[in-house]
């Protein structure tokens, strides 16, 4: 794992040449000229580094602009293409940390409104966008091998935990958005967490979950339809985030990677998951096999970051409900263990004695 650089959040900008018209003959060369830098401009969009300087779009609400000492990051786990990050911390102590991961093809900015309202209720939040999405590094013009991009993408969840967040003093929870719950389900199989938030995980189809994860091909245009249209949200405003900061910033209009797993497990029993689902709760319920716990929002549409003021404040009411009691759970669950055995004794009964312990005892009993 490469932490490759950290940077707070700035403005890109170019001064673009005005094209000389060709001189009469020319035509055909700067024909030719043409489709050899298109074929270059292709390669090389293919598999352009990641950044940071996006540009915020004008016009756009302050409650959806970055929050306040919103910071870049970008993360390599391996030969997987860098992974880019973006975190905010609350304005006071940090009562607990969050992980998000957007739903594939959805990119970072598309979360600094909830970043800010999270921060407001005391968390740390961070923003990790897979290999290939977002804003992070793409894959070449051949694309990852099929599966490739998925189990990379739960490494870099892996990564960005325990090199990144360390979360030992404080426990995290990990919040994916709708097709990312594959991902995040696959990445804490086993481990420790203070607790896995799915948000609207996405319906199942051919392949079951999994199999509903692959996306990509698709790039964007003006004509692209905003997330009202596309039933994903009720909230106007919010709709027109997606296409305010894609028109704004022409990095993040580029097709994202396919991103699929060739298998996903459930969530375990006696393990801490929270599932807010709106009007899908069938499909939430079929993933979860009572061994979540289920909150439904009738009438909500799935981008439940994005939706109106009503479902989404229960939506987050429910988010930072949970993080408080998986930290008040993990902090029992310290307080409650025994500390280990620190004398002589103990340590000759798990036969843990060294010499200097021997030592120590035989002076002792003189």
């Amino acid at each position: 794992m490469t932490l490759l650089s950290w940077s707070p959040i700035g403005r890109r900008g170019a001064d673009t040449p005005t094209p000389t018209p060709p001189r009469k003959g020319e035509g055909l060369s700067i024909v030719a000229l043409i489709a050899a830098l298109a074929l270059a401009g292709c390669s090389q969009e293919s598999s352009r580094e990641p950044f940071a300087e996006s540009r915020t779009p004008p016009g756009l609400a302050e409650r959806v602009a970055p929050p306040e000492g919103w910071a870049w990051g970008f993360l390599q786990v391996g030969e997987a293409p860098v992974q880019r990050y973006g975190v905010a911390a609350p304005p006071g102590a940090p009562r607990g940390e969050i992980l998000i991961l957007p739903d594939p093809g959805d990119s970072a900015e598309m979360w600094f409104e909830t970043a800010r309202d999270l921060g407001l209720r005391g968390h740390t939040v961070w923003v990790l966008e897979a290999p290939g999405q977002g804003g992070s590094g793409r894959y070449g013009l051949s694309g990852p091998p099929r599966g490739a991009a998925g189990e990379e993408a739960v490494r870099g969840v892996r990564a960005m935990l325990d090199g990144v967040i360390r979360p030992e003093s404080r426990p995290v929870a990990v919040l994916a958005d709708r097709r990312a719950a594959a991902v995040a389900l696959a990445a804490l199989a086993g481990r420790p967490a203070a607790g896995l938030i799915l948000s609207a995980p996405a319906p199942e189809g051919e392949g079951g979950l999994a199999g509903r994860l692959g996306i990509g091909g698709e790039g964007w245009s003006r004509r692209t339809p905003d997330d009202v249209a596309d039933k994903l949200t009720h909230d106007a405003a919010r709709g027109g985030v997606r296409n305010a900061w894609k028109l704004a910033n022409p990095d993040l209009r580029r097709p994202a990677a396919p991103l699929t797993l060739a298998q996903a497990p459930s969530p375990s029993a006696g393990a801490g998951v929270l599932v807010l689902t709106g009007d899908e709760a069938q499909q939430a319920q079929a993933l979860c096999a009572g061994q979540c716990r289920l909150v439904r929002l009738p009438g909500a549409w799935p981008a439940l970051h994005l939706e109106a003021d009503a479902a989404r404040a229960r939506w987050l009411d429910e988010i930072d409900r949970f993080v408080r009691e998986r930290r008040d759970h993990a902090a029992l669950q310290s307080f409650s263990s025994p500390s280990p055995p620190d004398s002589v004794a103990a340590r000759q009964a798990t036969g843990e004695e060294t010499p200097q312990d021997a030592a120590s005892e035989r002076r002792g009993g003189q």
